[in-house]
């Protein structure tokens, strides 16, 4: 009896041990298996939170390249996940978007960088001159450095604030003449002038009547040439993209009067003729076969969905400006218009030219304007302050104030607002 009790006990304690290490099995498994999906859940989750990040980051990215309106930050619902957006201001054709995917509290970040994949021109100098050289009547001035492949003459009160450099040798006909400069300058020969800082010329040349506060450097290495910033290929570039515009005008293109229009890209197949008070807003670039002439009140803009990137209006021939014509960029900093006159215009008489024979007559004000005529000749009338100017010859007449500005280094010219736009980077983020 006894015996049989103790079989009893110990079959009742080998189940309750089995029963024991089931139960530790089934709980290891009910566990192991909650965590992981859990885990799985958690997974997901963040998989979603991350999904959600890009659509903001695709979203921003159309309404840049669309030129869409672009709140500074704003909410992108997807699939139940919210992203939380945030977009950076435009600096040089750059911006930078971040965005933040939250579902459930699982958070991924996620950062693109869209840029304009515009040309970087580097205009380093107040005035760059080709072989024509730099003319400066009665009291103009260059504020600014100046690079001439040509002579440098002045007159009375003539001055340049920067540094100067006119290439050759001194078997050249190229010198610095009647200009005082505030800087450095380095030429073949210098000629009734004033330096504020250190004379450079070449062996073989002078330095007659003309006094420097620093010192005066002899050298045997004529002066290298400089050449202009923009290259003809890239000049062909930009009408390849503003013929695959279409045309704006088989013939002269002239607004009614008062009119404000917006064009571009484009081809004007005849003259432009902006002559009382009309408004041109370019939306991309724009290419006019034969001359420009802007008058009496009439003004030449990039539209504002260029932001902080440059625009170009181009001619085959002329640019003529005068009485209150005005040019500016998109209105954000570092955004400039280049207007570029390509005509072989070097002021002789004939050809198809300005009144002055030149390239570009400018007789008004032209402030976050690059005038650009690498073929011809530049003529900036009395009292008239320009941004930027590059030509085979420049001449400023009495009075005239050129005023570099430093943000033209690093300017980026594209040929409209959403031509070029690219992604540069695309990384998630802490």
């Amino acid at each position: 009896m006894f015996g049989s009790s103790q079989k009893g006990f110990a079959a009742i304690y080998i189940t309750l041990v089995v029963l024991a290490v089931l139960f530790s099995i089934g709980s290891s498994l009910f566990f192991t298996t909650f965590q992981e999906q859990a885990r799985i859940q958690n997974n997901l989750r963040s998989s979603q939170a991350y999904v959600g990040a890009e659509s903001g980051l695709e979203d921003a990215l159309l309404r840049v390249s669309e030129a869409m309106n672009v709140p500074s930050t704003y909410t992108f619902a997807v699939a139940g996940t919210e992203a939380e957006v945030v977009v950076l201001e435009d600096i040089s054709g750059t911006r930078t978007i971040t965005v933040k995917g939250d579902r459930l509290n699982r958070i991924r970040n996620i950062e693109g960088v869209y840029a304009l994949s515009g040309t970087g021109s580097a205009f380093f100098f107040g005035a760059q001159v080709g072989e024509g050289g730099l003319e400066m009547d009665n009291n103009s001035t260059v504020i600014g450095n100046v690079y001439s492949n040509g002579p440098i003459e002045g007159d009375n009160g003539a001055e340049i604030t920067g540094s100067v450099v006119v290439a050759g040798d001194a078997l050249s006909d190229n010198e610095i003449e009647d200009v005082s400069i505030s800087g450095n300058a380095a030429a073949p020969s210098f000629d009734d002038c004033s330096v504020g800082g250190d004379i450079t010329f070449v062996t073989g040349g002078e330095v007659d009547d003309c006094p420097a506060e620093g010192s005066v450097i002899e050298q045997s290495d004529p002066i290298p040439s400089a050449d202009f910033p923009i290259e003809q290929a890239q000049i062909d570039a930009w009408k390849a993209d503003a013929a695959a515009g279409g045309i704006i005008s088989a013939g002269d293109f002239s607004p009614p009067s008062g009119d404000t229009v917006n064009i571009g890209p484009g081809v004007i197949e005849g003259d432009m003729e902006l002559k009382n008070n009309q408004t041109v807003v370019l939306t991309g670039i724009v290419y006019v076969k034969g001359g420009i002439d802007i008058d009496n009140g009439a003004s030449v803009v990039l539209s504002s969905s260029y932001g902080s990137s440059s625009g170009i209006l181009l001619t085959d021939t002329w640019i003529h400006t005068k009485n209150n014509g005005e040019f500016g960029g998109s209105g954000v900093e570092g955004s400039y218009l280049m207007m570029m006159a390509l005509g072989d215009c070097k002021g002789s008489p004939g050809g198809d030219c300005t009144d002055h024979d030149g390239a570009i007559d400018l007789h008004n004000n032209a402030e976050g304007a690059i005038f650009y005529a690498p073929n011809g000749l530049l003529n900036l009338h009395n009292n008239v302050n320009v941004t930027q100017a590059t030509a085979w010859k420049l001449k400023l007449s009495k009075n005239t104030v050129l005023e570099y500005s430093i943000g033209l280094e690093s300017a980026l010219f594209v040929s409209g607002p959403s031509a070029g736009w690219e992604v540069t980077s695309w990384k998630e983020v802490e």
